[in-house]
């Protein structure tokens, strides 16, 4: 009878340490198809992104548009830092999913979120300057853009410091600590936050002014009103 239960125990044992590693080979394959489809995502952005600033660079005055492209090249070369290191964790996420070996990502995901919160900051900047030609009450305007900014920023940082103060934890494990994932969690929705509803205000600005003046000053087609439009957006 003892013979029998000490069996019974080892197969529940082999059993639920098989399940385990089969929940961290999926967690594992679906963390690597994730990085993998984020960074073709960003490679192409990065293409258009690349384009449309030579192309403002080409047509632009260098004098009248000095901010503008001092800001531009800024947020560039830090996006192109962006995706050196999206790149890189690509690459250690497939090498290590392909080796089935854990894998921590924790300080690629945190130098990305620097990066990217030093070019959203760049573009607020830049799109802060030109929606405030186009308002009536300019200081208003400035106290929302100052501290839509301030929030971005702050709520950036602290996302970036979480991430990056305990790379012990990887995203993969199961024992991540609960207060760190809501305190992420939290960073993450107010930064989000913030920055989408300050380029929603923005986009809204520049759409209404692209309204007001699609006919008179400025002659185009309906088509390429709504592409201009499209490229505010983006």
């Amino acid at each position: 009878m003892i013979i029998i239960i000490r069996d019974m125990l080892q197969f529940l044992s082999a059993s639920a340490d098989s399940m385990l590693d089969e929940e961290m080979e999926l967690g594992h394959r679906l963390d690597a198809i994730a990085i993998g489809t984020t960074t073709c995502l960003a490679t192409c952005m990065t293409g258009f992104i690349t384009l449309k600033f030579l192309h403002f660079l080409s047509i632009s005055d260098s004098k009248d548009q000095r901010f503008a492209r001092c800001v531009g090249s800024a947020a560039l070369i830090m996006h192109m830092a962006q995706l050196i290191a999206q790149l890189e964790n690509t690459w250690l996420a497939m090498t290590r999913f392909a080796t089935s070996t854990p894998f921590n990502v924790f300080l690629y995901e945190g130098i990305e979120t620097l990066f990217t919160l030093f070019i959203v900051i760049s573009v607020q900047m830049h799109f802060s300057r030109i929606a405030r030609a186009f308002v009536n009450n300019k200081r208003r305007w400035n106290l929302f853009s100052a501290a839509s900014c301030s929030l971005t920023c702050i709520a950036g940082l602290a996302t970036s410091a979480i991430i990056l103060s305990d790379l012990s934890h990887g995203r993969l494990q199961r024992n991540t600590p609960p207060k760190l994932s809501v305190q992420l969690t939290v960073c993450w929705a107010v930064w989000l936050s913030s920055a989408t509803a300050f380029d929603i205000t923005v986009l809204s600005v520049l759409t209404k002014h692209i309204l007001k003046h699609r006919a008179g000053t400025v002659q185009i087609s309906f088509k390429s009103l709504l592409s201009r439009i499209l490229l505010v957006a983006v």
